[in-house]
């Protein structure tokens, strides 16, 4: 039975008065994010938006399938959560049947620290955080509809959301520490590869070499667990540490073009923008943008 309020606060009484009636409880780092936004997916997830500045918190209600972060795999059964970060290269395999029901919440976050403990690992759904989740949700759709506000509730529910998950997270799976299947550990060994030389040439047998496979073995593998071709994914993956550096660091664009396996300033904003929508130089002014914007006055 749930005790009554007038209980829980005669326990506080008997607890004693506070040693020190001006140093109270403070939150260690505030959990507050902002332009929220929520769908589900109730088919597989595609691949063209995997390039933003946004997080993506993923929430499994249905349907067993893996979340590939950065080339790492990382198994979403119902009942867990994943949050991935901006630029953070992302995509979907392994699902057991074409019909899923998972519910993405996207946001913005004004640092990235808060929420450091939750990054490339799944976390367990707590009872606390369910809760926690069907207010958000209702809430949301309260919004949605127009009948209630949206502006502070929303923040609040989320970040409690966030919060629990935060708080789970010693229970969390590290990827060093998930189990793989041949092909999936195959498939995380040429990730691995691609990023450790995304600076050079990257040739179709030196990937199988490291697979130990035939090209057109390792080729079929990448299309049936990816949904792309191999090459496809090696574009993707040069184009997205392209977003992360232009984001993150103060190197110029054409230090980041030949960081990122580009032989040429040009061919570098051509496939940038192809992605994109934006030149390399353009996609930087706007993330700056992005970021004067949430500063506060």
């Amino acid at each position: 039975m749930v005790p009554s309020l007038r209980e829980i606060a005669r326990n506080a009484i008997e607890s004693g008065f506070p040693a020190n009636i001006y140093s109270g409880f403070a939150p260690y780092q505030s959990v507050l994010p902002h332009n929220v936004i929520m769908f589900n997916n109730q088919t597989k997830p595609g691949h063209r938006d995997s390039i933003h500045h946004r997080y993506v918190l993923i929430t499994n209600l249905e349907t067993t399938g893996s979340v590939v972060l950065d080339g790492n795999f990382f198994p979403l059964s119902p009942g867990k959560a994943l949050l991935i970060f901006p630029h953070q290269f992302h995509h979907y395999a392994d699902f057991v049947k074409d019909s899923i029901f998972w519910l993405f919440i996207t946001f913005e976050m004004t640092s990235e620290e808060p929420l450091a403990s939750l990054r490339n690992r799944t976390a367990e759904v707590s009872l606390r955080a369910w809760d926690y989740l069907k207010v958000f949700t209702r809430e949301y759709l309260r919004a949605q509809s127009g009948r209630a506000p949206a502006e502070e509730r929303l923040p609040l529910h989320l970040g409690l959301y966030l919060s629990e998950l935060r708080e789970a997270e010693r229970y969390a799976q590290p990827e060093s520490r998930l189990k793989f299947t041949p092909d999936q550990e195959r498939i995380r060994q040429v990730c691995k590869f691609i990023y450790q030389r995304l600076d050079k040439p990257l040739h179709l047998e030196d990937l199988a070499e490291q697979a130990h496979l035939s090209a057109s073995h390792l080729r079929a593998l990448f299309r049936q667990a990816f949904g792309i071709s191999l090459g496809k994914y090696v574009a993707r993956t040069r184009i997205n540490q392209a977003s992360r550096l232009l984001a993150s660091s103060k190197m110029n664009v054409s230090e980041i073009a030949l960081a990122c396996g580009f032989d040429s300033l040009y061919s570098f904003s051509r496939a940038f923008k192809r992605e994109t929508g934006r030149s390399p130089k353009l996609y930087r002014e706007y993330l700056a943008g992005l970021k004067n914007k949430r500063k506060p006055d």
